[in-house]
């Protein structure tokens, strides 16, 4: 059974925690 749009989910998910990782680092010293 495949899941499609979970599949988008979880991507667009890890996706946000990636840039919101990325905008953390930029913003540390």
């Amino acid at each position: 059974m495949n899941h499609p749009e979970l599949e988008v989910e979880n991507v667009k998910i890890r996706l946000e925690n990636h840039v919101a990782s990325v905008s953390l680092d930029a913003w540390l010293p």
